[in-house]
C-alpha cells in the first residue's frame, strides 16, 4: 500500500490523460486537503479532551 504522500507523488507525475490518473489528479487537488482538515480537528478534538 502506498503513503498518501506516494501516491500524491504518482498522481503529480502521471499522464493525466488517463481516466484513472485525471480522477486521482482531482483527488489530491479537491478530496485530499478536507480529509488532512478532518484529521487535525480530530487530533485537536483529542488534545482538548486530554487537557480535562
Amino acid at each position: 500500500m502506498l503513503s498518501r504522500y506516494g501516491a500524491h507523488l504518482l498522481a503529480v507525475n502521471a499522464d493525466g490523460t488517463n481516466r484513472n490518473v485525471a480522477y486521482m489528479k482531482h483527488h489530491f487537488v479537491v478530496q485530499a486537503p478536507k480529509q488532512e482538515l478532518v484529521e487535525q480537528r480530530v487530533l485537536d478534538a483529542e488534545r482538548l479532551e486530554r487537557r480535562r
